[in-house]
């Protein structure tokens, strides 16, 4: 539990889901972290009732964690971090009247999800970072052509791996793809896809290795980093590559070699002050800098949960749902531990309020509950990461 050591008595408990064990351990620990700074901020200004959070390892068994945050009477979990989990989990969240606020969960399947607005996330759909992942990709079909040995009227290729995941994200791009100056979806003979979701990556040396890509982009998660790359620049191929967000992490925290001069990608961000704000919080407390661009978005669903909550006595998820309507419109105000007191004290007056986190203004559109979003360019250097 976080803080350590509190009185269940004295404490409004929510949950936190996430991997707490295993190989995405590391790589994901600093959205928890997001929503430990977000309780150790919220603590003097909640007054004689402190925001306390329940951390639930969900690498082996996701539903024992969500069971036992159930058993406890905990209104509100923020998690699961998986989108793939997310929508396994949404009809028990209904059964229990339970609200998930999922800060990294990108999906386009979750905005069509029947939960009855049982599910949230303040994340933004990746169907709007897969239509820039096509903006990039032909960012670098341009450098290739200047950097590469292509002739004029020669096309420049490219693969692309996606997982379950990041199904619905790959086809948004697939759509929206430009390559040799024409939509793949109108002449895709430069262009090939393979679903792939990790473990051996002999079947994408393989198809790499027949279709002789310029380019490979990935939507998935960490296998990309992982397994991907390493396999294929083992084969002596030396593509430039472009992965989504999910797989950013992971990649800023292996030695790609060589590879990373020529690995870019996409994830979704938001650079303002709330977030410069946080960042220097976040570095002060924790000792390094925010790793994986989604701890910004667990601690603000920290601080939603923290007004959602005191708002009115009932913790239904049903009633929780209806108060996120609160939180969209109104006088503007920044999440973070200067504000809290002013943006409570609207809610249980009866007004409104609309508030920008450290990962954006948090514009939630009501029907498919989630904010608009910003994506960022990414890439990695030899030495450092931008």
């Amino acid at each position: 539990v976080h803080p350590e050591g509190s009185d269940v008595a004295d404490v409004t408990w929510i949950g936190y889901v996430a991997p707490l064990s295993g190989p995405l351990e590391e790589p994901l620990r600093d959205i928890g972290l997001g929503v430990e700074l977000a309780i150790d901020e919220l603590g003097p200004q909640l007054g004689q009732q402190p925001l306390g959070a329940i951390f639930c390892d969900s690498a082996d068994d996701l539903d024992g964690a969500m069971a036992h945050l159930a058993a406890r009477d905990v209104p509100l979990v923020i998690g699961p971090l998986r989108s793939v989990n997310v929508v396994s989990l949404s009809p028990a969240a209904v059964a229990s009247d339970t609200l998930l606020l999922s800060p990294s969960a990108t999906s386009p399947a979750i905005s069509d999800l029947g939960d009855a607005d049982r599910v949230w996330r303040t994340s933004p759909s990746a169907a709007e970072e897969a239509i820039v992942m096509a903006t990039l990709v032909g960012e670098l079909e341009a450098r290739v052509r200047a950097e590469q040995p292509v002739a004029p009227g020669d096309p420049v290729r490219v693969l692309a791996l996606y997982d379950q995941e990041a199904a619905l994200a790959f086809t948004s791009f697939e759509a929206s793809l430009v390559l040799n100056g024409t939509l793949v979806s109108e002449d895709g003979s430069a262009f090939s896809s393979l679903a792939y979701a990790g473990g051996d990556p002999a079947p994408v040396v393989a198809a790499a290795q027949s279709h002789q890509p310029h380019v490979v982009v990935g939507f998935g998660g960490p296998p990309l980093a992982n397994d991907v790359i390493p396999a294929l620049e083992a084969a002596g191929m030396t593509p430039e590559y472009a992965l989504s967000g999910a797989a950013r992490a992971q990649a800023l925290s292996v030695d790609l070699g060589d590879a990373a001069t020529r690995l870019a990608g996409t994830t979704h961000a938001w650079r303002g002050p709330v977030w410069e704000s946080f960042r220097d919080r976040f570095v002060a407390v924790m000792g390094h800098e925010p790793g994986i661009g989604w701890a910004a978005n667990a601690y603000d669903a920290t601080y939603l949960a923290a007004y959602l909550l005191a708002i009115g006595q009932s913790t239904s998820g049903a009633q929780l749902a209806a108060r996120m309507a609160r939180l969209v419109s109104g006088a503007a105000h920044d999440i973070g531990p200067g504000t809290t007191t002013d943006v409570l004290a609207a809610l249980v007056a009866g007004d409104s309020v609309d508030v920008t986190g450290a990962s954006g203004p948090l514009d939630f559109d009501l029907r498919v509950g989630e904010p608009g979003g910003y994506v960022d360019l990414w890439s990695l250097l030899p030495s450092s990461a931008a």
